[in-house]
C-alpha cells in the first residue's frame, strides 16, 4: 500500500483557524518572553499560515540588534 497525500486537505489544514490559533499563541509567548516593545501577528499566505514576531518600538529594535532577544526567546522553547 502506498501513501498518497491529499494536497487539498493538507493545504486547508495549514491555513485552518486551529493552526492560526496555535501560531498566534506561540507568537505571543515569544513576544512576551522578548519583553516590552515586541509584538506578533499571524498572516495567511498562499500555502500556509505564518506567525511573525518583531520589534515594534525603536528601543526594542536596538535591544534586538545588540542582544538578539528574539533568538533567545525562541531558544527557551515553547
Amino acid at each position: 500500500m502506498k501513501f498518497v497525500p491529499n494536497k487539498r486537505e493538507i493545504d486547508a489544514f495549514l491555513k485552518s483557524a486551529q493552526v492560526q490559533a496555535m501560531l498566534a499563541e506561540a507568537g505571543e509567548t515569544i513576544a512576551s518572553r522578548a519583553g516590552d516593545g515586541f509584538g506578533s501577528q499571524v498572516n495567511v499566505g498562499a500555502d500556509r499560515a505564518r506567525a511573525t514576531v518583531m520589534a515594534e518600538t525603536y528601543e526594542a529594535k536596538i535591544r534586538q540588534a545588540r542582544e538578539h532577544v528574539l533568538e533567545r526567546a525562541v531558544g527557551d522553547g515553547l
